[in-house]
C-alpha cells in the first residue's frame, strides 16, 4: 500500500491546454453566465437600485460641476477643486464596486470600498475645514510626485528613469518650498492635514467624524493585504473564522460592501452639493438618502435569507 507521499499528481500538459483554449474559455464563460444568473435571481432588485443610486448621484455631481466650475476656477476656489476630483474618483470607484458585486466578488468589492471610504473621509474633512486645508491637499501632490520620482530613479527601468530625471529637480525644488511654507511635516504621507504634526489615517477619520466605519475599514484592509487573516477572512463564507479558502465567486456576503458603498457615496454627494446652499439641492440629497436607506434594508434582507437557506458559492 503506497503512502500519501508516494502519490504523484498527473502531469499538466500546458501545450495541450493552450491548444484547447477556445473550448476551455467558452466553458468557463458559460459557467460564469449561469452563476451570474443565479446571483441575479436573488440580488437583481437591490443591485439595480444600487446602480440607479450611483447613476443619480453621478448626474447630480456632473450638473453641480457644470454649474459652478467656471466660477470656482475664476475665484481660485481650492475647496471646490479638491472636492471635485475626489467626487469624480468616487463615482468611478462606486461603479467598479457595483460591477464586482454583480459578479459575486464581495471581498474584492470590499477592497475597493476601502478607497471609497478614504475619499469620503477626505471630502468630509475638506468640506468642514475650508480653503486652506483644501489648498494643502491639492499642493501635496508635489510631495507625492517627488516620492514617486525617487522610487523610479532608484528602482525603475532606464526609460522611466530618464523621463523622471528631467522633471525631478523642479518637483524637488517646489516640494522644498512648500515644506518651508507650510511646516516640517508637510512632506509626510498626511502632511496636508496638519503640516506641524504627523497624522495617522485613524486620526483623520476621527477629525472627519467618520470613525464609526473603523471596523469595516479594518475588514477591508485585511482583504487588501496578503496577511494570513486576510487570506482566510471572507465575506463569501459568512465571515466564518475557519473557512475553507475558495477561488470562486459567491452569491452571499454582498450586503456589507454594498451598504458601505451606499453610505460613503451618498455622503460624498451630499457633502459636495452642500458647499453651495440651495433648498433644491438639500431636498435632492434628502430624497437620495431615503432611497439609499430603503436599498440598504433590501440588501441586508437578501443576505439574511441566503444565510438561512445555506446558499453556497459558484
Amino acid at each position: 500500500m503506497s503512502s500519501e507521499s508516494d502519490f504523484e499528481a498527473p502531469a499538466l500538459n500546458v501545450i495541450e491546454l493552450i491548444n484547447q483554449g477556445p473550448e476551455i474559455l467558452e466553458k468557463k464563460r458559460k459557467a460564469l453566465a449561469e452563476f451570474e444568473a443565479r446571483l441575479s435571481s436573488h440580488w437583481r432588485l437591490p443591485l439595480d437600485r444600487l446602480d440607479l443610486l450611483i447613476s443619480i448621484g453621478t448626474e447630480a455631481i456632473s450638473r453641480f460641476d457644470d454649474e459652478f466650475r467656471n466660477a470656482a476656477w475664476r475665484d481660485d476656489d481650492w475647496q471646490f477643486k479638491a472636492m471635485r476630483i475626489l467626487s469624480i474618483k468616487a463615482c468611478r470607484t462606486s461603479l467598479a464596486i457595483a460591477r464586482l458585486l454583480r459578479s459575486g466578488f464581495a471581498d474584492d468589492a470590499m477592497s475597493r470600498w476601502r478607497l471609497l471610504h478614504e475619499i469620503s473621509v477626505y471630502v468630509k474633512l475638506i468640506r468642514n475645514s475650508g480653503q486652506e486645508l483644501a489648498e494643502r491637499y491639492i499642493l501635496h501632490d508635489f510631495i507625492q510626485m517627488r516620492d514617486w520620482s525617487n522610487t523610479v530613479l532608484q528602482h525603475g527601468n532606464d526609460e522611466g528613469s530618464s523621463f523622471v530625471s528631467s522633471e525631478f529637480d523642479d518637483v524637488d525644488a517646489i516640494s522644498n518650498t512648500l515644506i518651508a511654507q507650510f511646516g516640517p511635516n508637510f512632506g509626510s504621507t498626511y502632511g496636508w492635514v496638519n503640516p506641524k504634526r504627523r497624522s495617522t489615517f485613524r486620526q483623520i477619520e476621527k477629525m472627519a467624524g467618520l470613525e464609526n466605519r473603523r471596523s469595516e475599514y479594518k475588514m477591508a484592509n485585511d482583504t487588501v493585504h496578503a496577511n494570513v487573516r486576510g487570506l482566510y477572512l471572507s465575506l463569501s463564507s459568512g465571515l466564518n473564522p475557519n473557512p475553507q479558502p475558495s477561488a470562486a465567486p459567491s452569491v452571499i456576503g454582498l450586503s456589507i460592501p454594498a451598504n458601505c458603498t451606499i453610505d460613503s457615496f451618498t455622503q460624498i454627494v451630499a457633502d459636495w452639493l452642500s458647499t453651495r446652499k440651495s433648498q433644491i439641492r438639500a431636498k435632492q440629497s434628502k430624497e437620495l438618502q431615503g432611497f439609499a436607506d430603503e436599498t440598504k434594508s433590501m440588501l441586508t434582507r437578501v443576505d439574511e435569507n441566503l444565510a438561512r437557506s445555506n446558499a453556497r458559492e459558484y
